[in-house]
């Protein structure tokens, strides 16, 4: 075979007769679609149903995907990181039997904290509790499935079934919110992360290995100590982000006494993901082998490379920063910002998605050589920065805009200076 076919890891699957473009271009066109349906749902879903109403379901939905992240974000690097290493096909199947028991136990135990906070208020009802919980299972699954397809190199798959689960969810959103207004739009959204899960995992029954039984001594494996410590510092570096997002977003609502500060943010933040979506399709595409490679080679080398890719991905996304701003008036129109607050709002998000991407390399770094409490520390960081700047500074929305660019500033220069260290500290 040629050496430019793609080859799977650690005996997942069999091998694909694909040149190497096609299943990286139809990657990048399934989560391009995937991006695209998101802003215009959101869009629609604004104009449906206001930005008030908006704002105050989109609150739920959206601590559903941070939750998530919290249940899987370990757990998958975890995957991928054995996958990559080229351990026996039975030890990933174990590992990821693993995932797949800690990852639901997880969001269980979240789930019974969701159902009793419900039972505990009466401001929202406790249906909505109840679609969170079920979402966040649903989101878990779907994250274990895509990452076993990540690891095995099965892209094509993994692009069919992000197009399957992405119009499913958008067009269950459209037509919940249509029929039953915001808390139809939340069912639909429930509905369509379940279908989600099901079609990444029919993906990886269709094109993966059966996972087959329990397997023997899997709860003992469970307590393995270099086990939990990479998985519990994975998690905890992987959802400081997300949970900081969430976090400012209720603080903004609160701060101006109004849900559509969260629906402004909401907006924004698809942008941020617009802008960052190809350098994280494409890190997952090549994470795997950057693992696999950094295991063999000299720590220095790794560490310039990474270096070198962060420059790299500033030159490449700045570009979208002017895009954004030479379009605004049109975004303005399209989302009804009532204010210049919104299209400042999105300008910060973009500004902070760039940086982002920066950082991309050297987070790559830190999973490599097993420096996750390096990681953890940069993010804890940012984080404090992040919701301590948008506490200080007056405002909702903008306040949180304006912290978010400031943070990841400051976040690339620390992971940078750790980065050197962890070279210093050898």
């Amino acid at each position: 075979m040629a050496p430019d076919r793609f080859r799977p890891f650690a005996g997942e699957g069999v091998e694909t007769d694909y040149p190497r473009w096609v299943p990286i271009s139809a990657t990048l066109l399934s989560s391009m679609l995937a991006n695209v349906l998101a802003v215009v749902s959101t869009a629609l879903l604004v104009r449906m149903l206001g930005g008030e109403a908006f704002g105050k379901a989109a609150l739920f939905t959206s601590a559903a995907m941070t939750l998530g992240t919290v249940t899987s974000s370990g757990i998958c690097l975890h995957i991928l990181r054995v996958t990559a290493r080229v351990v026996s096909g039975e030890e990933v199947r174990v590992q990821i039997w693993i995932g797949t028991i800690m990852g639901q136990c997880i969001a269980a135990l979240i789930s019974v904290g969701l159902l009793t906070m419900g039972l505990l208020q009466d401001e929202r009802s406790l249906f909505e509790y109840f679609l969170t919980a079920l979402s966040l299972h649903f989101t878990t699954s779907d994250a274990l499935s895509k990452n076993r397809l990540v690891g095995g190199q099965r892209l094509m798959p993994l692009a069919g079934a992000t197009i399957f689960g992405s119009i499913s969810t958008v067009g269950l959103q459209l037509l919940g919110a249509y029929v039953a207004g915001p808390r139809g739009y939340m069912i639909g959204f429930a509905m369509g992360t379940g279908l989600n899960a099901l079609s990444s995992w029919l993906a990886c029954q269709a094109s993966l290995p059966k996972m087959g039984s329990w397997p023997i001594g899997i709860f003992r494996r469970m307590r393995e100590r270099e086990l939990l410590g990479f998985i519990t510092l994975g998690t905890l570096a992987a959802c400081v982000v997300p949970l900081a997002h969430w976090l400012n977003s209720l603080m903004a609502a609160h701060k101006m006494n109004s849900y559509g500060e969260v629906a402004m943010l909401t907006i924004a933040m698809q942008f941020f993901n617009m802008v960052i979506f190809v350098p994280t399709i494409l890190n997952k595409i090549v994470l795997p082998k950057t693992i696999k490679a950094d295991f063999n080679r000299d720590i220095d080398d790794s560490r310039s490379e990474a270096q070198r890719q962060t420059w790299r991905m500033i030159l490449l996304t700045a570009p979208m920063l002017l895009a954004v701003w030479a379009l605004s008036d049109l975004i303005t129109s399209i989302y009804r910002f009532r204010t210049p607050d919104g299209i400042t709002v999105i300008l910060c998000f973009v500004g902070g998605s760039v940086l982002a991407c920066a950082a991309i390399p050297l987070s790559n770094y830190f999973v490599s050589h097993s420096k996750m409490k390096l990681g953890l520390v940069g993010n804890l960081l940012w984080a404090a920065i992040y919701l301590g700047l948008a506490w200080a500074i007056p405002g909702g929305a903008i306040s949180t805009a304006i912290s978010l660019f400031c943070a990841y500033f400051l976040n690339l220069i620390i992971a940078l200076f750790l980065v050197k260290a962890s070279h210093h500290a050898q």
